[in-house]
């Protein structure tokens, strides 16, 4: 309604936590939508608000972070690599 011209070409899940109420979320949302959604999500994590609090790029304030690891499996999965599973 906001904006009706808008596509959603692809979805990426974000703020994801283990919980069976967020898995079938995701799993409603992959079986429901007519775009692609990513098999990799990203975990809540406070990395992720930390570092935009101190004005640094998640990979450099926290490179071990949850959120860190997935968005660098998110990329390789965007980029045409698979998500294996390894950060």
């Amino acid at each position: 309604q906001i904006n009706a011209a808008l596509q959603v070409a692809v979805l990426l899940i974000t703020g994801y936590y283990r919980l069976a109420l967020t898995d079938q979320g995701a799993e409603h949302l992959r079986q429901s939508l007519p775009v692609r959604v990513f098999d990799t999500v990203i975990w809540r994590s406070d990395a992720v608000g930390e570092s935009a609090y101190a004005r640094q790029p998640l990979p450099d304030w926290s490179p071990g972070s949850w959120a860190a690891r997935h968005y660098r499996a998110f990329a390789r999965e965007y980029l045409g690599g698979h998500n294996d599973g390894k950060f």
